[in-house]
């Protein structure tokens, strides 16, 4: 598995991040760290939730080839002009009785 130049400068900014970051939590209280790396763990948990959560909702509910077919534009379209033509037909038979 090689990686390419752009991934190996990548790896480096991360592992160079890391230790920055390490480098600082290490001067700070033991509370104050604990504190903070344990937010960032829940943050990362909640992200990694919520994205897997919303794939997995979407595929469940089948939204995406639901949104994607054209039947359903075709049900939303029916769904808007069959109040509006009962309307208009009410109106018009009243009209004409009158």
């Amino acid at each position: 598995m090689t990686e390419t130049p752009q991934e190996n400068g990548r790896i480096e900014e991360l592992r160079r991040k890391h230790s920055e970051l390490w480098n600082e939590i290490s001067v700070m209280n033991e509370d104050e760290a604990e504190h903070l790396l344990n937010s960032f763990s829940s943050q990362i948990k909640r992200e990694h939730i919520n994205k897997h959560s919303l794939k997995e909702l979407s595929q469940e509910l089948g939204l995406n080839d639901t949104v994607r077919s054209p039947w359903f534009y075709v049900s939303v379209i029916i769904g808007l002009c069959i109040p509006v033509l009962l309307y208009a037909a009410f109106i018009y038979i009243s009209l004409l009785l009158e």
